[in-house]
């Protein structure tokens, strides 16, 4: 089942200048937001700043592999497509930066759960510094990321020919135009989504549960917490509300487009037009992450306001030496 229009908004076109013109907005954003954490980062918060970066470099680095590197126009459904990114230029072939772009997207799972663990070990966990508390985090998260390396490579194993792939493709989706397949680099990752779509829902669902856990604990925590100050408690508790909102309302906002694409995937309807703005859509994650990032912390958001009017403060935004410390 499919759909063809005919419209400027359905081409390839379309699509590579819109992730162009949005690289241009998200590589600055995203090295501001670098320069944010790694300099401006108070000394009240130097514990959440290994994982606010990591999740941070994580965003920055899928931004730049599917606008700048990749450009991956996809008729999604049918897991056919052809890069037009810098890397084509350079001849870098088509399976290597299909395994690309779908590693830098999977990145943002361990990514997420880091950033949510490192909070649940530094508050919940009371052996959160023995060198053996070190050592199971490392072997977790080593894992994890091994995991994340490797579970789209058997997919990579059973690549139907372009011949094949060409029947197979107008055979299902007869309105595609006839020229899809004389396009350089052109890729039909399999003749059967499931297994694929199976990967990366559950790689995702185990992901969320993961985040989810961890974020319950630590909520669970604070909410048990009768020893502290009422001052302690509100700083420890507000902090902790600033960065679930800093990572759940980039993904409510991505939320529609998703949906969209697992939908036509699951019906397996290709529809260009919801499919380029969809993943158009997908590729914002890193501006609403930034840009919430920067809103959400006090100390970012003074910097951030800083720079922009080239203002220059005596110190650093920071607790005062009177100030209860939240960690």
């Amino acid at each position: 089942m499919c759909t063809w229009r005919g419209s400027y908004f359905e081409t390839d076109e379309f699509f590579s200048l819109s992730l162009h013109i949005l690289s241009v907005i998200q590589v600055p954003l995203d090295v501001l937001g670098t320069y944010i954490i790694v300099f401006k980062t108070p000394s009240n918060m130097k514990k959440v700043q290994f994982s606010m970066l990591v999740i941070h470099l994580t965003c920055f680095l899928s931004d730049v592999t599917m606008n700048v590197l990749v450009v991956p126009y996809t008729f999604f459904s049918a897991a056919v497509g052809y890069p037009m990114g810098v890397l084509t230029w350079f001849g870098v072939p088509t399976m290597f930066q299909v395994y690309s772009g779908f590693t830098s997207v999977m990145l943002l799972g361990p990514a997420l759960v880091l950033f949510f663990e490192d909070r649940y070990n530094h508050l919940v966990r009371l052996d959160s510094d023995t060198r053996s508390r070190f050592i199971k985090r490392c072997i977790h998260f080593g894992s994890y990321y091994f995991l994340t390396f490797i579970c789209m490579i058997p997919l990579f194993f059973e690549i139907p020919s372009l011949q094949n792939a060409k029947k197979l493709t107008y055979n299902e989706f007869p309105c595609l135009p006839q020229n899809v397949f004389e396009k350089p680099g052109v890729f039909m990752l399999t003749s059967n989504t499931g297994p694929a779509m199976a990967c990366l829902f559950s790689f995702f669902f185990i992901s969320a549960c993961q985040a989810f856990y961890f974020t319950f604990r630590v909520m669970f925590h604070l909410s048990k917490q009768k020893g502290l100050s009422r001052k302690t408690y509100c700083m420890q508790k507000k902090f902790f509300k600033s960065l679930c909102v800093q990572v759940f309302v980039p993904i409510l906002v991505l939320a529609p487009p998703a949906l969209c694409l697992i939908i036509s995937g699951v019906f397996r309807h290709v529809d260009m037009l919801f499919t380029n703005i969809s993943i158009i859509w997908l590729t914002t994650h890193g501006i609403f992450s930034t840009i919430t990032m920067l809103c959400v912390h006090k100390a970012y958001r003074e910097a951030t306001v800083d720079i922009l009017l080239r203002r220059k403060r005596p110190t650093i935004s920071s607790l005062s030496r009177n100030s209860v410390n939240m960690f």
